[in-house]
């Protein structure tokens, strides 16, 4: 019976604490169960809501949306182990420093286009698996319906895990490594949601949820241990991974990694990275496949351009397809691969709002989803149109496009700018230019071609029938889109 009054004293706090959080944030407009408890979003983040959430937010109240209550060192729920920072999670400033600057070696130009050939083979294996499902002549021309998510998932994934383990996973082309997604699936869910109120993890949510995918867990661990193992076993110079700079650590200080450090930046690398390029690639060939003046233009540029596919590769020439980069762009701003809330604590002591003060300790939280779709920004918002991005001479177009430039923010901004953001570019750009290089593409007919859009008459905010839904758990789950494919008729491959 001891156990009943404690149980009541802590249910006690907890309103105290509402009722002192309402009390501070009542000056604020907005969502009045917001100001009273962090359940709020956590509701939300649950249902993969609260990018949505936030657009809702912002338009009628003319603000972003911030957390409720005083917060602190929310990304220390997040990490494999205590103490296991990655360069994502890292709070203290000199923590990050130290470990954004190892990070940039590894994702510099010169390492990236070191690391390049990776890419393309691993592009190769994605066209080479979609031709699988083209029947021969005599069974048709085009393809049955494939579903592009978990094909991109592999995809991704396998150029990760080069890149961050030093092998491949062989997602593309065997199922034995399969788990990972039901791994990273439960991982970022979990992610999300203790970002969202981190306390849940010290209320036993976290014994709770290791009990449910301790088998996933634990396999994923054996497994990412070994490929650690082995990569830091081989000391090959030539390999120029981001374990091969991991390994070597600060350049003047030489301070290594410690291997805690190493499990979390690969683990770190291996969801964030290739979730991240799979929505991408995922939501483009969504609203190419829905535009098909579009998908015309840009398949035409990509051929044109090229003689081969072995010839598209990254330099000045690719760089000159500036509408395969306006696709991409336009896809990423219609469909950010991180739509997530994410937190960033006050430390300044008169920072304001809107002429209101935020007392230093409060976190206070930003979607990207919110300006991407701002009509005062990009008219007609949620319209495909890779040629708003395109330069002009039009000195009213020109200054249009650099307020759009300045709310395009995918990959963040600041110092916390997302690292990766030229290997995410070049991942997408090679597979799209040398997939619609070889095969030519259409969105799926009947029920099936309709998954991945919005439905009309949805609530929630996913009654847009022309956008891709995306679920918002740090990084984003989405299905489909289902699209068939054909070898390209004009020419035999």
């Amino acid at each position: 019976m001891a156990a009943f009054p404690l149980i009541g004293e802590h249910i006690a706090l907890l309103i105290l604490v509402a009722i002192a959080g309402a009390i501070f944030v009542i000056r604020f407009p907005g969502p009045k169960l917001a100001s009273i408890s962090d359940l709020w979003t956590v509701w939300y983040s649950i249902k993969g809501q609260s990018h949505l959430k936030a657009y809702d937010v912002h338009r009628e109240y003319e603000i972003y949306h911030g957390s409720s209550t005083l917060k602190s060192n929310v990304y220390e729920t997040i990490t494999p182990a205590p103490g296991a920072f990655s360069t994502f999670t890292a709070i203290d400033r000199h923590m990050h420093q130290r470990k954004r600057k190892v990070f940039s070696q590894a994702f510099s130009e010169s390492a990236i286009s070191a690391f390049e050939p990776t890419i393309r083979r691993h592009c190769e294996i994605f066209i080479t698996e979609l031709a699988k499902a083209i029947p021969s002549v005599s069974g048709g021309r085009w393809s049955q319906p494939l579903n592009m998510t978990p094909r991109t998932r592999h995809y991704a994934t396998d150029v990760m895990g080069d890149f961050g383990f030093g092998r491949s996973f062989d997602m593309q082309t065997s199922t034995r490594n399969h788990f990972l997604m039901k791994a990273t699936d439960g991982a970022t869910l979990v992610a999300g949601i203790y970002c969202q109120y981190p306390k849940l993890k010290d209320y036993g949510m976290g014994r709770l949820v290791a009990l449910l995918g301790v088998a996933t867990k634990e396999r994923f661990g054996r497994l990412a241990k070994m490929l650690i193992d082995e990569r830091l076993s081989d000391d090959t110079e030539n390999r120029r991974d981001l374990l091969h700079f991991i390994s070597k650590g600060d350049k003047k200080t030489r301070e290594p990694f410690s291997m805690n450090e190493v499990w979390a930046e690969s683990r770190f690398t291996l969801i964030a990275g290739a979730e991240t390029t799979a929505t991408a690639i995922s939501s483009i060939l969504f609203y190419l496949s829905r535009n098909p003046a579009s998908l015309t233009r840009l398949t035409s540029l990509i051929r044109t351009t090229y003689p081969s596919r072995d010839d598209i590769q990254l330099g000045p020439k690719l760089t000159q397809c500036t509408y395969l980069w306006a696709s991409i762009d336009e896809a990423m701003r219609l469909s950010p691969s991180v739509v997530a809330i994410l937190w960033r604590q006050v430390i300044a002591e008169n920072f304001t709002i809107d002429g209101e003060h935020v007392p230093a300790g409060c976190d206070l939280g930003f979607s990207s989803y919110v300006p991407h779709h701002d009509a005062s920004i990009f008219i007609d918002p949620y319209a495909f149109k890779p040629e708003r991005w395109l330069a002009s001479s039009n000195p009213e177009d020109q200054s249009r496009l650099e307020m759009q430039q300045r709310a395009f923010t995918p990959f963040g901004l600041g110092p916390r700018k997302c690292i990766g953001m030229r290997m995410a570019y070049a991942e997408v750009a090679l597979c799209l230019a040398k997939t619609l290089w070889a095969l030519d593409l259409r969105r799926a007919k009947d029920g099936v071609g309709r998954i991945g859009a919005g439905r009309k008459g949805a609530k929630d905010g996913r009654e847009k029938e022309e956008e891709f839904q995306l679920f918002e758990h740090i990084t984003c789950r989405h299905d489909g889109p289902y699209l068939e494919w054909a070898w390209r008729s004009d020419k035999a491959i």
